[in-house]
């Protein structure tokens, strides 16, 4: 009986496999150049970000809309956070808070866009209001 369990249960792992190969291989991204329009201090920063299977190749930040001297400017320095991270988790540039934090959110809209496995970690918005629910213990 634990044989033919432990035979099973190598079929169904390995059948997994062969359903899910871009898991099973460790790719990340579906490659290719994805782009959005964000506001920062001001609307329309466009975010540009080519992946391939494993990571982030290339970002262009079209900044120029923003505050001259201040977000304006951070754009080189987002690009090069963004290039050695790999993922908005960057810190962003001192003084361009919003420019930073709107970079952010795209390059996340972007990397869940790319994701392979896209919609995994989708969360249903919540409404504005007050909540009550029950859960059973155990």
């Amino acid at each position: 009986m634990k044989k033919t369990l432990s035979i099973l249960l190598a079929l169904c792992l390995c059948a997994g496999l062969l359903v899910f190969p871009a898991a099973a291989e460790g790719e990340l991204y579906n490659p290719g150049t994805y782009s959005t329009t964000v506001t920062g201090h001001e609307p329309g920063i466009v975010v540009t970000v080519t992946v391939d299977e494993m990571g982030i190749t290339d970002v262009v930040l079209d900044v120029s809309g923003e505050t001259e001297g201040i977000g304006a400017a951070a754009g080189d320095a987002l690009t090069a956070q963004i290039l050695e991270a790999q993922s908005p988790e960057i810190d962003g540039v001192s003084g361009a808070s919003e420019t930073s934090a709107a970079v952010r959110r795209a390059l996340a809209e972007i990397l869940d866009d790319a994701s392979v496995e896209k919609g995994k970690n989708d969360k249903a918005p919540v409404s504005d209001g007050s909540f009550t629910g029950t859960a059973p213990s155990f």
